[in-house]
């Protein structure tokens, strides 16, 4: 199958790690938005952001379009992408209010480039210390650049009940004094969205 080819725009290059648009030739909005993170010397993570064409995405192309990030960042950085997660835009326009859950946050990557999973538990589940893996739901995928100008993220929130307003500001908030961030940080982007997939070792 042939696919379209696309450009890839930088919006922001350090170091430690990247967050760039693609888009299609010819076209002017991005189809997605990529962001990396060192993992060490030789190898980075990264989560790829599909916005609004979430019936397009197939395993073929997918795997098309991540052998092109993946020659790229051999290219720019001479490393590899040892982990991909894919993300699909969804819709955040039901408004809710965030139910009342105990965050946990885990951190991967180094110190001035990393990616963060925020899952919560429910108050039931904490009561009753029932702290298996699959009683936590999703609630954000935040990557972080530190060595940027200035901390910058790129916000994927899984949980939609934190997209709209005030609730977002108050997670921002929330995660700024809980990183102990100096100031709050530059949101790059930020995306209602759901994990379809993670690829390892992305040739």
């Amino acid at each position: 199958m042939q696919y379209q080819d696309f450009e890839f725009i930088a919006n922001l290059v350090t170091e430690t790690g990247m967050i760039a648009r693609l888009i299609h030739d010819g076209q002017e909005d991005a189809f997605a938005v990529f962001a990396t993170q060192r993992a060490s010397d030789d190898s980075f993570d990264a989560q790829l952001i599909f916005a609004d064409r979430p019936g397009l995405i197939q395993m073929e192309h997918l795997t098309w379009i991540s052998g092109h990030l993946s020659v790229m960042m051999r290219s720019h950085y001479e490393a590899n992408l040892r982990n991909l997660q894919v993300f699909v835009q969804c819709d955040g326009s039901i408004e809710n209010d965030p139910r009342e859950q105990s965050m946990r946050i885990s951190m991967n990557g180094l110190e001035q480039s990393f990616c963060l999973t925020i899952k919560g538990l429910s108050p039931e589940n904490f009561e009753k210390k029932a702290f298996e893996e699959s009683n936590y739901s999703p609630v954000a995928t935040v990557a972080c650049i530190l060595d940027a100008p200035s901390t910058t993220i790129g916000l994927i929130l899984e949980d939609p009940s934190f997209y709209h307003e005030p609730h977002k500001t108050e997670f921002l908030h929330w995660l700024s004094n809980t990183m102990q961030w100096q100031y709050p940080p530059n949101v790059a982007y930020c995306f209602c969205a759901r994990r379809v997939a993670s690829l390892e070792a992305v040739a």
